[in-house]
């Protein structure tokens, strides 16, 4: 029997306006993405021994600095895979070097907007006013409604906005790269066309994974559609008469003024959605390219 080994590997690249470094050796990295942040960060530590002196001299802590452009790629036996690309945002003076980074959102932390009212903006109103002009972003913007909305102070910049608009209407936003950027309610996303096979005898390492029909799922959804200086709307959609703390209870921010009627339709809409019979729970697998936004086909 052969047996097939496959080296690690990774190639980092950290770049400013004076330097350019392709470091290929680490001990550790660590990347968070999803909807559930807006922003996607990673975190690199370099080995204890690396060794790394510049022509002129330079240590590798005097060259990598504050917003320096970094980009992560990853995989095995040289076939890597870009998985991040974003700023430096800390450099950690210790042994072994330890760098903090973080994606695209850090621009937009730093975009500040001037001030303005929309009487009955949709979302991608906000949404073009808001992103930065100086780039150019591929948007991915559902449709919704957010009605009258108002930007106001001097210092308020797009990040400030965007998180506004997850907390109140419960929009999400996520870098898909650097350049292109997904915003809008997390379940009515498009997901990619890119589908894993998951084999329980081959590439899952471990999971707690409980299989339920759809007559075992108990949920109740509550929807909430906001409306500019009025309480708003809330409707319930309970057809299995739980009470709270009996299943699951999930809260779905609606597009803004809508009526109980409609926000009823589209709690239905997603009722509809997750009974089915499925999966739920975690998974720790053996894939290496999955992102955010991918699917998932279990093979029992």
């Amino acid at each position: 029997m052969k047996l097939l080994i496959m080296l690690l590997t990774c190639q980092i690249i950290i770049s400013n306006a004076t330097h350019r470094v392709v470091l290929s050796e680490v001990e550790s990295v660590r990347i968070r993405k999803g909807f559930s942040n807006l922003l996607n960060t990673a975190e690199i530590t370099f080995p204890k021994n690396i060794a790394f002196t510049s022509q002129n001299g330079q240590k590798l802590t005097e060259i990598i600095k504050y917003e320096s452009k970094v980009t992560i790629a990853l995989g095995y036996d040289g076939n890597n895979e870009m998985e991040f690309e974003g700023y430096v945002t800390q450099v950690w003076q210790t042994i072994p070097i330890k760098i903090s980074c973080e994606d695209e959102f850090f621009e937009l932390k730093r975009n500040t907007l001037q001030p303005k009212t929309f009487d009955n903006a949709t979302l991608k109103d906000v949404v073009d006013y808001i992103i930065p002009k100086k780039k150019v972003y591929t948007l991915d913007v559902t449709n919704g409604t957010v009605g009258k909305f108002s930007i106001s102070g001097s210092n308020a910049t797009t990040a400030q906005v965007l998180q506004y608009l997850k907390e109140k209407y419960g929009y999400g936003t996520y870098f898909k790269d650097a350049n292109k950027l997904k915003i809008g309610f997390p379940f009515n996303i498009k997901p990619d066309e890119v589908k894993y096979v998951l084999d329980f005898g081959l590439n899952i390492k471990k999971n707690s994974l409980s299989f339920k029909t759809k007559e075992d799922i108990n949920i109740m959804l509550k929807g909430i559609s906001h409306r500019k200086g009025k309480e708003p709307v809330r409707v319930e959609y309970n057809p299995k008469r739980l009470v709270d703390g009996d299943g699951e209870s999930r809260t779905i921010h609606c597009n803004s003024n809508l009526s109980e009627t409609q926000i009823l339709e589209q709690l239905k809409q997603e009722y509809e959605r997750v009974q089915v019979d499925g999966y739920s729970g975690t998974i720790t697998h053996r894939w290496r390219w999955r992102k955010p936004n991918h699917t998932l086909q279990l093979e029992p």
